[in-house]
C-alpha cells in the first residue's frame, strides 16, 4: 500500500514520540547525511559531549576527546573465530571508527531522524562510510520513513528478506557518487509496570549506511579474512579446514553491504526475495 504525500508528512510527524524527538532541536544543529560529502571533520563531529565514553578505556573517561589516542579507534571488525585464533581484522590497518552515544535527534537524513551515528574513517580520519539507527514504536511509521527513500530514489538496486524471524529486509541504493542501505527489522522488549501491566513491547528499527563509492572496495576488502594454511590452537597447528571449511572468507559488521553476500545474489529459490516480507 502507498501512502499519499500528506499521509506521510502526518505519520511522521505522529512518529516523533517514537522517532527519538523528531522537530526538537533546529536544523543546524543536526547532521544531516543527505548532505554528507565526506569531507566532515571528525573533532566536530564528535566533540566530547557525543563521544560514547563507553566504547574506550574507562581510564580515559577524564581525557577531552581530541586527547584521546587514536589507538583507541581503530577500526576492528570482531568475529569467533578472528578473536579465538587472536587474528586481527582487518588484517591490514584501515582506518579509524568513531562512535556516539544514543541522543535524540543526533543525525537527519532530510526530514528524518536518527538517534545513534558511526563513521568509519581511512587511516588519514578522512570518512568513508556513516552508519545511523533509529526507532519507531509502530510499523506505519517506520514504513513511511522507509518510503522517504524509495520517493526521493525510486526502485532500489537491491532488495532482500533477509530474516523471517524479525522480518530484516534491506534496500539499497546505488548513487553517482555513494551507495544508501536502508535496513529494516522489528524487536520485542520486556516493559515492567505496576501490578499486571507488564509484559512485552514490539518496536521497529531503520539502520542507514551511507558510503563513499570511491571506498567501497577498500570497506568491502577490510571484511576479507583468509586463514593462513597452519594455525596453531591450544599448542598444536591445525589445517584451516579442522576449524573453518573456507579459507577465504568475509566477516560482518554495520560495514558490510549486503549486496556483497553470495547467498542473497545467488538465490536460487528465492528464500531472500523482498516479495517474501509480510508488512504488518
Amino acid at each position: 500500500m502507498k501512502y499519499p504525500p500528506l499521509i506521510i508528512v502526518l505519520l511522521l510527524l505522529f512518529a516523533c514520540r517514537g522517532l527519538s524527538g523528531c522537530g526538537q532541536v533546529k536544523e543546524n544543529q543536526v547532521f544531516d547525511l543527505a548532505a554528507a560529502g565526506f569531507q566532515e571533520k571528525i573533532d566536530s563531529l564528535y566533540h566530547d559531549k557525543t563521544l560514547n565514553r563507553t566504547e574506550v578505556d574507562y581510564t580515559l573517561d577524564s581525557l577531552p576527546f581530541k586527547r584521546l589516542p587514536d589507538s583507541v579507534f581503530r577500526y576492528k571488525i570482531s568475529s569467533l573465530l578472528s578473536e579465538s585464533m587472536g587474528f586481527r581484522l582487518p588484517q591490514n590497518d584501515f582506518g579509524y571508527l568513531y562512535k556516539s552515544k544514543e541522543i535524540d535527534s543526533l543525525v537527519r537524513f532530510d526530514q528524518l531522524y536518527f538517534n545513534s551515528l558511526r563513521t568509519l574513517t581511512d587511516k588519514n580520519k578522512k570518512p568513508v562510510a556513516y552508519y545511523a539507527t533509529s526507532r519507531y514504536d509502530q510499523a506505519a511509521t517506520r514504513k513511511a520513513a522507509l518510503e522517504v527513500f524509495q520517493k526521493k530514489y525510486g526502485a532500489p538496486a537491491y532488495a532482500f528478506f533477509i530474516d523471517h524471524g524479525f522480518d530484516v529486509c534491506s534496500y539499497e541504493w546505488i548513487l553517482k557518487d555513494r551507495t544508501i542501505q536502508v535496513e529494516t527489522a522489528y524487536g520485542v522488549e520486556a516493559v515492567f509496570g505496576s501490578g499486571n501491566h507488564g509484559g512485552t513491547s514490539k518496536y521497529y528499527t531503520l539502520d542507514l549506511v551511507v558510503m563513499d563509492n570511491g571506498q567501497k572496495e577498500n570497506i568491502y576488502k577490510a571484511h576479507i579474512m583468509e586463514l593462513p594454511d597452519k594455525i596453531k590452537y591450544d599448542g598444536k597447528l591445525h589445517s584451516y579446514t579442522d576449524l573453518q571449511p573456507e579459507k577465504i572468507f568475509t566477516v560482518s559488521d554495520e560495514f558490510l553491504l549486503n549486496s556483497t553476500k553470495e547467498a542473497y545474489l545467488k538465490d536460487d529459490t528465492g528464500q531472500y526475495d523482498i516479495s517474501r516480507e509480510k508488512p504488518e
